[in-house]
C-alpha cells in the first residue's frame, strides 16, 4: 500500500460530542502534493464522517495514516484491566467490552467517579475530593519515556486524556474498524503492510521537539506566532500551507499542536525515517502502544512496565 494522506486528529473528551467535533481540530497532510491543510468540519458533520469521505475516495493500494493525539493502547499494569482477555491484547479487550461501550456508552460503563467505586470494569477514574493517586493509574513505557498522563486519569486537570481517548476509540476508530474489515491496522498491534486504513497515536509535545528543537510555550500566544513566524521564513516550509491553515495554526492550542504534528510527520517521511518504527517488546506490540515517532533511546522503563504478559 502507498500512503498518499496523514491526519493528524486532535484529542476530545467533551460532554456534548456536537461541541466536541466542532472544536477538535483536523488537519491533513496531502503525500503527493506535500501540502497540509485544515479539515473543515462543519455542523452536522463529525471525524466519522471525514475519515469515512477519505476512505471511500481511495484508490486501488492507497493508504491513509490517521495519527490521533491520544493513547492507543492501555498499560500493562494494573493487569486486572484486561484479565478476561485471552490472550491480553488491546484490542481483544476493546472487542470484549464493545457491547457496553457503543452509542457513548462508554461514559457510563468505563468510568468511575471515586477511586473507592475504581474496579476492572470500571478502570478509568473520576478524582473526588481528597482521593489518591494510587497503582490503578499505571503508565506505559512510552508515558513514561514521554512523562505523559496516565490514560486512566480522566479529569486530571487540564489532562483527560483517558476521556479523550474512549471517545475517539468507540466514535471513530471501532465503527471504521467494524465498516472497514480487513482494510484497517492499528499500529503497532496490527500488520499495517497490506492496510488502507492505519491508527496510530501521536503526541504534539514530541513533534514540537523535532520542528523546533523544544517545546513552545502553546498558552502564550506570542511564542506560538513567534514560533509559526520563523518556520513561515523558509520558503520551502512555507509553501507547504496556504496562508488561511498558518492563521489557523495560531488560533489556538489544539490548533497549533495538530499544524505541527502533521508538518511533523511529513518531515519524518520526506527523510526517510521508518515512521512506524516501534520498540520489539511484546507488551508494547500486543497492550500498550507505542507513539510516532518516539525514540527507542527515549524508552524508559520500570520492573511492572518490562514484565511479559505471559507473567499474568
Amino acid at each position: 500500500m502507498k500512503l498518499t494522506k496523514v491526519f493528524a486528529i486532535d484529542g476530545s473528551g467533551d460532554k456534548n460530542r456536537k461541541t466536541a467535533e466542532l472544536k477538535r481540530p483536523i488537519y491533513q497532510w496531502s503525500v503527493a502534493t506535500n501540502q497540509i491543510s485544515r479539515v473543515p468540519v462543519v455542523a452536522g458533520q463529525n471525524a466519522l464522517n471525514v475519515f469515512v469521505d477519505a476512505i471511500d475516495g481511495l484508490g486501488d493500494d492507497e493508504a491513509i495514516l490517521i495519527a490521533a493525539d491520544l493513547p492507543i493502547g492501555i498499560p500493562v499494569e494494573p493487569s486486572d484491566v484486561y484479565a478476561s482477555s485471552d490472550p491480553p491484547t488491546f484490542l481483544g479487550w476493546l472487542d470484549g467490552i464493545a457491547d457496553r461501550c457503543r452509542d457513548n456508552a462508554w461514559r457510563e460503563s468505563m468510568i468511575a467517579k471515586g477511586v473507592a467505586n475504581r474496579s476492572p470494569d470500571q478502570p478509568f477514574v473520576s478524582l473526588g475530593k481528597g482521593d489518591q493517586r494510587g497503582g490503578w493509574d499505571g503508565k506505559r513505557q512510552c508515558d513514561l519515556a514521554a512523562k505523559a498522563e496516565s490514560i486512566y486519569c480522566v479529569d486530571h486537570g487540564p489532562k483527560q486524556v483517558g476521556k479523550s481517548a474512549l471517545q475517539f476509540w468507540w466514535d471513530v476508530m471501532m465503527p471504521i474498524r467494524a465498516a472497514y474489515p480487513g482494510q484497517t491496522a492499528v499500529w503497532p498491534m496490527e500488520d499495517t503492510q497490506s492496510a488502507s486504513v492505519i491508527f496510530a497515536e501521536c503526541y504534539p509535545a514530541l513533534c514540537q521537539r523535532m520542528v523546533f528543537g523544544g517545546n513552545v510555550s502553546k498558552r502564550n500566544a506570542l511564542a506560538v506566532a513567534t514560533s509559526l513566524n520563523r518556520l513561515s521564513a523558509d520558503p520551502d516550509t512555507r509553501s507547504m500551507a496556504k496562508t488561511e491553515t498558518w492563521i489557523h495554526a495560531a488560533s489556538s492550542e489544539d490548533e497549533f499542536d495538530m499544524f505541527v504534528t502533521a508538518l511533523a510527520i511529513a518531515r519524518m517521511v520526506a527523510s526517510g525515517r521508518d515512521l512506524l518504527a516501534h520498540p520489539d517488546d511484546e507488551a508494547i506490540r500486543n497492550l500498550e502502544g507505542w507513539i510516532l515517532g518516539q525514540s527507542f533511546d527515549d524508552e524508559t522503563k520500570s520492573p511492572s512496565q518490562t514484565k511479559s504478559l505471559a507473567d499474568d
